[in-house]
């Protein structure tokens, strides 16, 4: 499922580690998946559905430093799966 990071308080460039350390987070983004799987009829699974962040493009720096003007991507994205920000998309 897609959420607009600026519906969390987020730009969308944040790391996976600062996703995965910010506690209030976490539970306000699993309380929108266990919400979201309710109205899809899907069963309580923790795996299931994923949520992924979404921003416009803006200027970030990768996992391996490199940094990304906006006008290199068409979209960030941050997948978070079983309460952890997954270090790359699959």
């Amino acid at each position: 499922m897609f959420v607009r990071a600026k519906d969390v308080g987020l730009t969308g460039t944040e790391s996976p580690t600062d996703i995965d350390a910010d506690r209030a987070l976490g539970g306000r983004l699993e309380r929108i998946r266990t919400a979201a799987a309710a109205l899809m009829g899907i069963p309580g699974s923790a795996a299931v559905p994923k949520i992924v962040l979404v921003a416009p493009p803006a200027p970030f720096t990768a996992l391996d430093r490199a940094r990304y003007d906006a006008t290199q991507v068409d979209l960030i994205a941050r997948v978070v799966s079983m309460g952890a920000c997954h270090r790359a998309v699959a």
